[in-house]
């Protein structure tokens, strides 16, 4: 379960304004895609979501250690 829900951080009438005809057109493909709490979230022109897992895409592996850059010396 994501926390908090994904309906409570995403703002639906914004992504209505990504898909919304301009100068008369209809935007039937495309889509939005955006990592949230460890999932990689797509929204589709035709409002499909999917949701998957980062693990999964990464082949279930951890996320690797990276080291922090050394503080600078004087």
């Amino acid at each position: 379960m994501l926390d908090p829900p994904l309906y409570d951080v995403i703002d639906p009438e914004a992504l209505d304004a990504v898909f919304e005809p301009v100068a008369g057109t209809n935007r039937p493909n495309g889509k939005i895609q955006f990592e949230y709490a460890g999932y990689t979230v797509t929204v589709s022109a035709d409002y499909s979501v999917t949701v998957d897992s980062n693990e999964a895409r990464m082949g279930a592996r951890p996320p690797t250690e990276r080291s922090h850059d050394p503080e600078p010396v004087d």
